[in-house]
C-alpha cells in the first residue's frame, strides 16, 4: 500500500526526511510532534507539494486536510448535496456517514452555528463519502469529542478501503490493526 523511500521536502526554517517506510497495512497512523512532517508527508503523497524522493501509493486517493472553512450561511445538507450533484460522491454514502456521526440534527442548520467539532464530523463526511482507494486525513481527531473519536475509529473499522492518517492521539485506534510510523 505505502512505500516511501529517502523522502526529503526542504523548508526555510526546517526539513521534512524519512529514510524508509513500507507497509501493507489498511490503516498507516503517521505519529510525531507538531512539525515532525505528518502534513507535509499526506500532502506529498496527495501530489500537493513537490518533494525528493520515493513516494507510492496505489489506487486513487481522497485528501482531507486538517483545517477547512465553510461558508457561514450555508448549511451541511446543501454543501453535501452539491458535491452530490457534481457527480463524484455517493448519497447512500453520505446518509450513511451522517448517521454514523449523529449529525441529523445538525445538518439543516448553518454552518456558523455549528461547534468546531460538529464541523469537523461534516468535513470527515464530506471526504469519505466520495468512493475512493486511499483516504489521507490530517488530524482529523482534531475538534471531536471522544464519543466522536470512537465513532471515527468505528467508522474506519467498517470500511474496506485503506487509510493514511496523520495524528497526535493513536490510543483512539488501538482497536483497529495500524501501523503506527514514528515521524
Amino acid at each position: 500500500m505505502l512505500k516511501i523511500k529517502n523522502f526529503h521536502k526542504a523548508y526555510k526554517s526546517a526539513d521534512v526526511c524519512v529514510d524508509a517506510v513500507h507497509s501493507d497495512a489498511r490503516v498507516v497512523l503517521l505519529v510525531g510532534a507538531n512539525g515532525s512532517g505528518k502534513s507535509t508527508l499526506l500532502k506529498a503523497l496527495a501530489g500537493l507539494i513537490d518533494y525528493q524522493g520515493v513516494l507510492e501509493m496505489k489506487g486513487s486517493i481522497m485528501y482531507a486536510e486538517e483545517l477547512i472553512r465553510y461558508p457561514d450561511y450555508l448549511t451541511p445538507e446543501k454543501y453535501l448535496n452539491y458535491l452530490i450533484k457534481l457527480g463524484t460522491a455517493s448519497t447512500i454514502r453520505m446518509q450513511w456517514l451522517i448517521d454514523a456521526f449523529d449529525l441529523k440534527e445538525h445538518v439543516q442548520k448553518p454552518f456558523k452555528a455549528l461547534s468546531k467539532g460538529t464541523k469537523q464530523k461534516v468535513h470527515l463526511v464530506q471526504a469519505m463519502m466520495e468512493s475512493r482507494d486511499v483516504y489521507l486525513l490530517d488530524e482529523p481527531l482534531s475538534g471531536l469529542d471522544v464519543y466522536a473519536q470512537r465513532q471515527l475509529a468505528n467508522i474506519i473499522k467498517k470500511r474496506c478501503e485503506k487509510f493514511v492518517i496523520a495524528t497526535h492521539e493513536t490510543n483512539i485506534f488501538d482497536g483497529l490493526e495500524c501501523h503506527k510510523v514514528q515521524l
